[in-house]
């Protein structure tokens, strides 16, 4: 128990150590200017800066989507590399994840939402000889942000994914020559907004034939959450977690144990085993084993 107190106070010591030196550096930020506002403001003046990628919503207009015929396992036949695709791969400038695939096929159709809203639902195979891989982008217009939904496909080798204007659209699920439509934006609860709320790494969808990846975080104490901020934010942020470790916490989760006296008696019969090389007052002691279960 009394190591338990002590680890407590040893923590929320550096807790306190951490918020004061934040404090600081918050108060100096605010008498000096914020670095990170003026770095924002040079990257978006410095003409020697790229403008970050645009993401495609849909294919060019000339670029045909053709859907394998399916088989027991898909077969995709030889088709040419888009020309625009492959200048955006080759180009030396910062590329989107998008850019960087020259093999990917794409479609576009109008959709409609729960709401009534119109506009256009693009869905990106990333490499149709993997098939494993889809980006499902929404563009609704009127000057909002586009949505994009990372799809995977579990049964790559015998299962397409392409898209329908029926009914305000739908995704459809083709394998085994069925398909499956889908509607994954429609209703008061859009399937994706589900999907999106529930946080989970892998959500599934279309009862489990999809799945929308999701990007999680993981798990970190409070303390790690401080000491990565003081390093991310703080100049020499680094040292002083070092300077924390090595004075507040050197012997912090240190396990002592007890000792009592060796009864020197050996079995009879017993293989006779050399002593060990001890001080002459440390002869007769015994280290008490702990924590075996």
């Amino acid at each position: 128990m009394d190591v338990k107190i002590d680890r407590m106070l040893r923590d929320a010591a550096v807790m306190l150590l951490l918020l004061t030196v934040l404090a600081c550096v918050a108060r100096l930020e605010r008498l000096s200017g914020s670095a990170v506002t003026l770095a924002s403001h040079a990257v978006a003046v410095s003409p020697n800066v790229a403008a970050p990628a645009v993401i495609p919503l849909a294919a060019p207009a000339d670029v045909t989507v053709t859907q394998p015929m399916l088989a027991e396992t898909i077969s995709v036949p030889d088709m040419p590399v888009d020309p625009a695709q492959r200048a955006q791969y080759d180009a030396v400038r910062p590329k989107s994840s998008l850019e960087l695939q020259q093999f990917r096929r794409s479609e576009a159709i109008s959709v409609t939402d729960a709401s009534g809203r119109t506009g256009v639902a693009a869905l990106t195979n990333i490499n149709p000889r993997v098939n494993a891989w889809y980006v499902l982008a929404f563009d609704w217009g009127s000057g909002r942000a586009r949505d994009y939904y990372h799809l995977e496909n579990p049964s790559r080798r015998t299962q397409m994914l392409a898209l329908s204007e029926a009914e305000g659209g739908v995704l459809v699920l083709s394998a085994g020559g069925t398909s499956v439509r889908c509607d994954l934006w429609g209703g008061v609860q859009p399937a994706l907004a589900v999907a999106r709320a529930s946080k989970l790494p892998y959500a599934a969808l279309c009862g489990g034939r999809v799945f929308l990846r999701n990007q999680v975080e993981g798990y970190s104490t409070d303390l790690e959450k401080m000491t990565d901020l003081l390093r991310d934010t703080v100049w020499k942020g680094d040292d002083i977690v070092g300077f924390v470790r090595e004075q507040v916490y050197q012997d912090a989760f240190r396990e002592g144990g007890r000792t009592e006296r060796a009864d020197e008696a050996r079995e009879p019969g017993a293989t006779p085993l050399l002593d060990a090389q001890l001080k002459p007052q440390a002869r007769g002691i015994a280290v008490v084993p702990e924590n075996f279960g």
